[in-house]
């Protein structure tokens, strides 16, 4: 499950490209397809990190550069239609906008509950705590404050095993690969500069949980959409955005943005 691309499903129509989240895994996105046109191949670009790689660069815009590349050399001479659930949304944004710097068409980009700023919070705690608190806490996974300063990769391995996360069972190259992967999306979100997208975009916000992105947040990403901007909400948290139930819940409007 290391691949650069995973195919989740085949088909002969047109791919959907899913663009990888903060932990940087594709499979994640596996309960979409029963909301995606039955004809339409299915694939979930991974990061770097995942297929091994450390020193990657934080800049979007070569970011999007090389999701491009994976996207027309996965499925030559074909429309692309993009979704992206937290920052696989910020990246999807900009790789719709790459593919139509191209030449290509982009009939369809989604995202799921992605913030075009990165929250404050956010800014605050990752400047008073390592890289790999920082990862672990936007994954959900808590750390004692004692440890935000001093907590490193290892005993970050040790508190993911610790835990019910999905990870807690991973092998230990490949937590330690989202945790790297995480840490690094929060950068690249950091310094991120949008291009503009001239198409249309639906946006599913997470109504619900304690760290929820508002309506207006999620207008922010207006001046970077040439299109409508049509947004929909769904009780769930951020963090079950990809799960069976939630995705029930938001599916039918994702098959009438896919399809149209």
């Amino acid at each position: 499950m290391t691949a650069p691309v995973l195919t989740l499903r085949h088909g002969d129509g047109d791919p959907v490209f899913c663009l990888p989240p903060g932990t940087g895994l594709g499979w994640q996105y596996t309960q979409l397809t029963r909301y995606i046109p039955e004809d339409a191949p299915v694939h979930a670009i991974q990061s770097p990190f995942i297929t091994g790689e450390r020193e990657v660069s934080t800049d979007l815009a070569e970011l999007a550069c090389r999701y491009a590349d994976l996207v027309v050399a996965t499925a030559p001479d074909r429309d692309y239609r993009l979704i992206g659930w937290s920052f696989g949304g910020n990246v999807a944004i900009a790789v719709a906008a790459e593919l139509r710097a191209r030449g290509h068409r982009v009939p369809s980009v989604v995202l799921l509950d992605s913030a075009a700023e990165v929250p404050r919070e956010y800014l605050e705690r990752a400047a008073l705590v390592s890289p790999a608190a920082a990862a672990l806490l936007s994954l959900g996974i808590a750390v004692p404050p004692t440890e935000f300063e001093t907590l490193g990769i290892a005993d970050a391995v040790a508190r993911v095993r610790a835990t019910e996360n999905f990870m807690a069972h991973f092998d230990t190259d490949t937590i330690e690969a989202v945790i790297h992967g995480s840490a690094w999306s929060l950068t690249v979100m950091t310094h991120a500069q949008y291009p503009v997208f001239d198409g249309d975009v639906l946006f599913v916000r997470a109504a619900a949980g304690a760290r929820v992105l508002t309506a207006e947040a999620a207008r922010r990403w207006e001046p970077f959409v040439g299109g409508a901007l049509r947004l929909v909400e769904v009780e769930a948290t951020h963090a079950q955005m990809l799960d069976r139930t939630v995705v029930d819940a938001y599916g039918p409007e994702l098959e009438r943005e896919l399809t149209r």
